[in-house]
Order: structure tokens, then sequence, then C-alpha cells
């Protein structure tokens, strides 16, 4: 459950409680029904210091204090299990947590109570106070809600977000709520390809599809009738060179959020990601056991702004030992 408390301002006293929570909120017309049809779902502070429902036609005096209380819905719920979750930052609508590689975000095949959801719900349900104090339990049986915003694969490590309401999860996911960055070793050594000069940026945007008579594998495709638009803006950071091969540290922008859109773009241009087991090819050093992707930040809209006018953050997650120690 979140509660939200506002002050009604001056030049809010001619509009209804509902307009003030479409502006100042940016809740929708969905969501204040929801919180209208909830008992205590938006009160006021009465004259007697007691907070009393209120109707969203109504209006309040400037100075009023108005409370609305969301509801957590009951779907999507996971099993709380205890584990290592390792928090970038945290304020009453959401977490991001710096996912390692290996580690699926939800519950799935081979994975069910060892995901990043399962070690969330154990700890917002420690949050609540709702958790056993025993260390071994497994927690509340009949599982907690959690409402990751985006996704990175199992072998992607990085920051990733998680709403702690529906309402929040909403705003996140609205176009251009989230901005997110990546770093990623590409290959280099392919001598039939364009090289990439370092400090040159350029974009990739090339529709994704399936591949015929594949289950996981997708490719890129000239046909714009076919498959889903896919943008990346790409800058060439640094060339290395090994042993093993010579490979560039790159960050990259997206535009859009297709399925290895990353993976499958710069296997497209013949710059595969290192370690890449589906799209590039062997990598024989120690130091990598999987594709070399990482998100490193999040430029978050934060989906109900603070009374201290902060509307935007920046979260970033370090780039992890298996990819620093190619740098």
């Amino acid at each position: 459950m979140r509660i939200l408390e506002l002050t009604v301002r001056p030049d809010e006293v001619q509009l209804n409680i509902g307009q003030i929570l479409k502006s100042r909120l940016g809740m929708n017309k969905r969501q204040i029904s929801r919180a209208k049809f909830t008992s205590g779902g938006i009160m006021y502070l009465a004259e007697n210091s007691e907070w009393t429902q209120v109707r969203v036609t109504g209006k309040l005096p400037a100075g009023s204090l108005l409370r609305v209380q969301l509801e957590d819905e009951q779907e999507g719920k996971v099993l709380p299990v205890q584990g290592p979750l390792d928090i970038l930052f945290e304020n009453e609508d959401l977490l991001v947590i710096n996912k390692p590689a290996g580690v699926s975000v939800h519950p799935g095949r081979g994975h069910y109570d060892d995901t990043i959801a399962n070690f969330a719900a154990w700890y917002l349900l420690n949050k609540q106070g709702d958790a056993e104090e025993d260390p071994e339990s497994e927690g509340d049986q009949t599982g907690v809600a959690v409402r990751t915003v985006g996704r990175l694969d199992q072998d992607t490590s990085g920051a990733l977000i998680i709403a702690k309401s529906k309402e929040a999860a909403e705003k996140l996911t609205r176009e251009g709520a989230v901005k997110k960055t990546y770093l990623a070793l590409a290959d280099a050594s392919e001598t039939n390809v364009p090289a990439l000069e370092t400090g040159k940026r350029f974009t990739i945007d090339r529709n994704i599809c399936k591949k015929e008579g594949s289950l996981n594998e997708f490719e890129t495709t000239e046909d714009a009738a076919v498959g889903l638009r896919a943008v990346t803006h790409v800058c060439p950071l640094k060339k290395y060179s090994s042993e093993l091969g010579d490979y560039l540290l790159c960050r990259m922008k997206l535009e859009t959020g297709r399925t290895h859109q990353i993976r499958v773009h710069m296997a497209s241009i013949g710059h595969a990601l290192l370690a890449d087991p589906i799209y590039g090819k062997p990598w024989k050093g120690p130091q990598l056991s999987r594709a070399a992707l990482h998100c490193e930040s999040l430029v978050i809209d934060l989906p109900f702004p603070g009374e201290d006018g902060v509307r935007q953050i920046e979260v970033t997650s370090p780039l992890p030992e298996d990819m620093k120690e190619l740098t």
C-alpha cells in the first residue's frame, strides 16, 4: 500500500479534488476511480484533526492536507525467498536493483525460487513488517506482487527497476519515463566488416524479427513489413587488443526495447558481443562466461514527485568484475 499526501495550493482552490489529483500526481481517471471506491482511498484532514473521506468532485481551501491511498492488487504474486539483493536506490515508489549476471529476473523453468523477483518479494514483505524472523524461513507461501519495469536477460547485469505499486508501474512503463544506457564489449577482430572508430557515434535502425525455425534466436530484416522497428545508438569508447583478439568497449542508448536488441543489432554489423552464445563466436578467455552486456544507468522520471520538487533521478550501476577485468 502506498499513501500519497499533498497540500492544496492557493491556485488550486477552484479545482475539484479529481482535477488536483490529475494535475499534481498525474493520476488517470481509472486510478482515481480505483482510489475513490477504496475504503479510506481519498481523504482530507478535517478541522477536528481527523481524516475524513471526501468526494472527488469536492473542493478544498488552500492549505488543506489531502491523502490518497493506493491499494496493492494481488495478480502476479511471487513466492518470497530470502536472498542477495543489491539495492542501488529506493524510495516509496520503486527499487533499483543491481542485478548480477546469471540470475533470472522472473521465476520460470528451472528457476522457481532463486530469482530477483523472489528476493525482492522477501525484501518488500520484510519492509512491511510481515516477514518471519527465522532466516531459514521461505516466507509467506501466498506470495507477494513484484512488478519489474523493463527486462534484463538472465546473463545481462546492471540496473533494474521494481515498482512498489501498480500505479507506479503504469507511470514507469510510459514511453520515455525511463532512459537506459548500456555498456558492452564488442568483437573487433573481423577484417571483412567495417571497422568502428572510437568516439564516432552511429545509429543502427533495423527491424528485428524471430528467426525462422528457432525458438530463442532473433535477426534483423530489411523488410519494413516484417518484425518490429528497433533503434540502437552506439558510441565506441575504447579499443583493446589481446592475444584472444581485438574488441571495443561501447556505450549504447536504446530508443526501443526489443528482445536481444543490442546483441542482434551488433551481430548484424559484424561486431557481436564477446562471449555471446547465440549471436557471437566462442570466447576462449577465462574472464567471461556470458554475453558482455551491462545496464550502466537509468534516468527515471519519478512516478510521484515529492514536495522537494525532484522529478527525475539518475541511477548508475558499476561495471561488474568479469567485464572490468577486460577494460
